[in-house]
């Protein structure tokens, strides 16, 4: 399997759980959490931007992409090369995060919420 990663991330245990379109497979995007902790109940929201390997926002990105939280999937559009998730969180979680996208390396992370006081 060839995958041609401008990143050298070479982090290719994901493989297992990618989804791949196509062989050869280009990945030359990825997302950039732009949003900080902490993150406040009941509701907050996530920014990711959408990055060119040259670090350049991809304005016009017009796919929509997988989004997994806590096991449930979503398909979010992005506005500008902004994703926005409107997350709630009636108590203080930690929440499990993964986005996918054609041609961008998968964002997986965890979230951790606390009770806004």
């Amino acid at each position: 399997m060839k995958i041609i990663d401008l990143f050298e991330f070479g982090n290719y245990d994901l493989l297992e759980k990618w989804r791949i379109p196509q062989i050869p497979y280009l990945v030359d995007k990825e997302f950039i959490l732009d949003t900080t902790a902490p993150y406040y109940t009941p509701e907050f929201s996530l920014s990711f931007s959408c990055h060119d390997y040259l670090g350049n926002i991809v304005i016009n990105e017009s796919q929509e992409f997988n989004v997994e939280v806590n096991g449930d999937q979503y398909i979010i559009s992005p506005t500008e090369g902004i994703l926005t998730l409107d997350l709630l969180s009636d108590i203080p979680a930690t929440l499990q995060i993964k986005i996918e996208g054609e041609g961008y390396y998968p964002w997986e992370g965890e979230i951790e919420v606390i009770e806004n006081v």
